[in-house]
């Protein structure tokens, strides 16, 4: 196990484990400041959230999509500050993916109005994460979990 991935929390280095592209190592940092207490991190993989264009250079970027037992986090941190979207997956009503050449697109539907779609995600970390998502989502519908 690389000397990086050691020192972090055993979910985050099996979650790291996992991920096919190359983490970001700040947003793998600081993530533990970001989960409650009995949140454990279930996978992870790099991102790009928001639009491309001046005005949005703040909140727009490469980041961290992280899938816990209870939530969906896209963190990016940067010289500004950070951006943080959280989605619980109480208020999932779904979650798909389209696969580009490399890379391709999640989305993850709130409401039939309202998704947050990520770009850039690697086609085989992707695939699997929505599954995951959908999984949980069902298994809550269910009541067999409880997050």
């Amino acid at each position: 196990m690389p000397s990086e991935v050691a020192d972090l929390r055993e979910d985050i280095a099996t979650a790291m484990s996992r991920m096919r592209g190359v983490g970001r190592p700040r947003e793998i940092e600081r993530l533990t400041k970001h989960l409650v207490p009995g949140e454990q991190v279930l996978d992870m993989t790099r991102g790009y959230y928001g639009t491309v264009g001046w005005w949005s250079w703040t909140n727009s970027g490469w980041g961290m999509i992280v899938l816990t037992n209870r939530r969906i986090l896209f963190l990016r941190h940067h010289w500004m500050g950070h951006t943080l979207v959280d989605v619980s997956l109480r208020q999932v009503h779904g979650a798909g993916f389209t696969r580009g050449v490399g890379s391709g697109a999640m989305k993850v539907l709130r409401s039939a109005y309202t998704a947050e779609t990520f770009h850039s995600v690697d086609n085989e970390d992707g695939e699997r994460i929505v599954h995951e998502v959908r999984t949980l989502v069902a298994a809550l519908k269910r009541g067999a979990a409880q997050p």
